[in-house]
């Protein structure tokens, strides 16, 4: 289940990281349109706040499953490996609500949105209902990974023959 969980983040965060040459593209197109035809798009900025919503809900999972959220590094990188696992540890029930709270409101959150049918204010007006179901989707992937590394930082602690960094 650890290996499943560990391949499904990698593949949804490459995935996803591949939305920054769509968001390259469409800035080009918006720029090309705008300074050498007179022609801007309205859908360029707003899909681009889309992308940028997608690449940073569900790369959450994929940074977890690499260890590169940010953290204070002024005392954690002195620490031995099963010293930064005891911390780790001890800080997962924050992220771990935090995963809960991402599924259990954004999915209050998109099946409104759903049975509003809710589009965007502006004057392209893109559905929004289906976007915000990656809310939800994310937590869950996030969790699933904070789990993950739970159970990894745990294993490092319990190993008695772990040798230090």
């Amino acid at each position: 289940m650890l290996r499943f969980t560990n391949v499904i983040n990698e593949w949804v965060g490459r995935t996803a990281s591949w939305l920054t040459i769509a968001m390259m593209v469409t800035l080009v197109v918006e720029v090309v349109g705008r300074y050498g035809f007179s022609h801007p798009f309205i859908w360029s900025g707003e899909l681009n706040q889309m992308f940028m919503f997608i690449m940073s809900m569900l790369g959450g999972g994929y940074v977890q499953l690499h260890d590169s959220h940010l953290r204070v590094d002024i005392l954690y990188n002195h620490f031995s490996k099963k010293g930064k696992a005891i911390i780790d540890i001890a800080t997962s029930p924050l992220i771990l609500y935090v995963c809960f709270l991402l599924i259990w409101k954004g999915t209050d959150y998109a099946w409104d949105s759903f049975l509003k049918r809710e589009h965007s204010s502006t004057m392209w007006s893109p559905p929004l209902y289906h976007i915000k179901w990656i809310i939800p989707v994310s937590g869950f992937l996030f969790m699933l990974q904070t789990i993950c590394k739970f159970v990894s930082d745990f294993e490092i602690i319990i190993n008695r023959t772990h040798t230090e960094e």
